[in-house]
């Protein structure tokens, strides 16, 4: 059994609201990044097939987990240790990852690789030294799509 479900075995549970992100593991799509580290090619797309080799599924292109942004929020739907959160990206969404989505959650935006929850970052544009990321309250508004 593959470790990472194939793409027509996505979990119904995964959020559709956001594309879905795959990275292929072919050296040759790979290529230096601004870093001047190597990186693998990673894309957008409905279906699991590499725009540049067109290599298709598991070993050669997998399903990258999807990292969403926790916001503390009093009227949060999320419970946490320390509070109530919302989900940058869906305020409406009330549970996280599950044992099947490959999705997760984080306060730190730095981890953050969900489209929606980037773009909640982008427009807030204020980030604290100390790491906390200001952002308006729910009572605030955001556009959400």
């Amino acid at each position: 059994m593959n470790p990472l479900p194939h793409i027509s075995n996505l979990a119904p549970d995964r959020t559709k609201k956001q594309p879905r992100r795959f990275m292929c593991v072919n050296p040759r799509c790979g290529d230096t990044g601004q870093s001047g580290t190597f990186e693998r090619f990673q894309f957008n797309a409905d279906k699991d097939t590499c725009p540049k080799c067109k290599g298709s599924g598991y070993p050669y292109v997998v399903l990258m987990a999807l990292v969403h942004l926790l916001i503390p929020d009093p009227q949060g739907r999320i419970m946490g240790g320390d509070g109530r959160y919302r989900m940058a990206c869906d305020p409406s969404r009330h549970y996280l990852a599950t044992t099947t989505n490959q999705e997760a959650a984080t306060g730190d935006p730095e981890a953050v690789n969900c489209p929606g929850c980037l773009e909640v970052i982008a427009k807030a544009s204020i980030q604290e030294p100390t790491g906390s990321l200001i952002v308006p309250s729910s009572d605030e508004s955001i556009e959400q799509e």
